[in-house]
């Protein structure tokens, strides 16, 4: 099974290579894998903030700020899934950098 953060960055990986494609349509197998890895509330936001921000749509947590608009975080910011959070200024989706970093060196 693969975890809800590692979809959520090689989705918006994949959307950001091939910006001409809309990210409501998954293209490919791998597209569906990702998506099913996702709860329907998870993909509906992030194809929200992606329409909002395009390819900044996802962001890293950056010195407790967000990435994208750098409006300081809660001190323990809400999380929406496994390690994926969101923006309350700009809506963007947020992740822990050493979370991610975690999952891709196992």
């Amino acid at each position: 099974m693969i975890p809800p953060l590692v979809a959520l960055l090689r989705l918006h990986e994949i959307n950001a290579s091939t910006p001409a494609v809309s990210p409501h349509a998954p293209r490919s197998r791998e597209l569906v894998r990702f998506l099913q890895a996702l709860t329907p509330e998870m993909h509906k936001r992030y194809v929200n903030s992606y329409t909002r921000h395009g390819h900044n749509a996802v962001a890293a947590i950056e010195h407790g700020a967000c990435g994208g608009c750098h409006m300081r975080l809660p001190a323990s910011p809400a999380e929406m899934e496994e390690y994926i959070y969101s923006c309350d200024h700009c809506g963007r989706l947020l992740y822990d950098r050493d979370e991610a970093f975690e999952y891709s060196v196992g």
